[in-house]
């Protein structure tokens, strides 16, 4: 019962801003223009340009996911350019999903990708008698795959960003049940007493393998 009782706690983020100081330009007596960060000297006509650099403090609302961007050499690799169209529209809607995913995005503009990219992938007609074009085929639909799972994710964490991961719950809701056949699928790591699943940990989880996913596709690809 304790254990349950923990899911109602508050998480709290706090972001810091940074700021910058103040620009001043200045018109000297015999008329030059100086720009500077100190105040004009006295006699001298002064108009303040405020720094164009300072960071207001965000708080990211409920319905929105934001991720840090990855270093250049996490990121998937450019994918080349096949002579198969279906298969150069696959890769670009799934990387779409995916710059998305690290820039942030709200979950109705991410499910309507999923959907697009879903038909897309659907549509990829390769060779599937050479292992190397049937593997990245195989690939990419792994890679929409989880991009799909990881909106199912979203979906049963609407209420209180959590769902439970602890097997012999006696609920009857089907997120409970969906959330622990994703938790076997992606192995995630609990964040609240072994039981319980953040919506953050549970999407960049499920995000990381669709970008591994899609790596291998594109490595094939070449």
């Amino acid at each position: 019962m304790k254990r349950l009782m923990t899911l109602g706690a508050v998480l709290v983020v706090i972001t810091t801003g940074a700021s910058a100081q103040d620009l001043y330009k200045c018109k000297t007596p015999d008329g030059r223009t100086v720009v500077s960060n100190a105040p004009c000297a006295a006699g001298s006509n002064e108009t303040v340009i405020p720094s164009a650099v300072s960071s207001p403090r965000v708080t990211p609302s409920p319905s929105t996911v934001l991720s840090p961007q990855p270093a250049a050499e996490d990121r998937a690799p450019r994918p080349p350019v096949t002579s198969n169209p279906t298969v150069d529209a696959a890769f670009k809607a799934l990387r779409k999903i995916m710059a998305a995913t690290e820039v942030g995005i709200n979950m109705r503009d991410y499910g309507q990708l999923v959907v697009e990219a879903k038909a897309v992938v659907n549509d990829v007609t390769v060779n599937t008698s050479t292992n190397k074009d049937a593997g990245m085929q195989k690939e990419l639909e792994a890679c929409m795959q989880a991009y799909a799972d990881a909106l199912t994710a979203w979906n049963i964490t609407l209420k209180n960003d959590l769902f439970l991961i602890e097997k012999g719950g006696k609920t009857l809701d089907e997120g409970y049940w969906q959330g622990l056949a994703l938790h076997e699928k992606y192995q995630f790591t609990p964040d609240l007493f072994g039981v319980a699943v953040s919506k953050k940990n549970a999407l960049n989880s499920i995000w990381k393998v669709a970008k591994e996913h899609l790596t291998r596709a594109t490595e094939l690809a070449k």
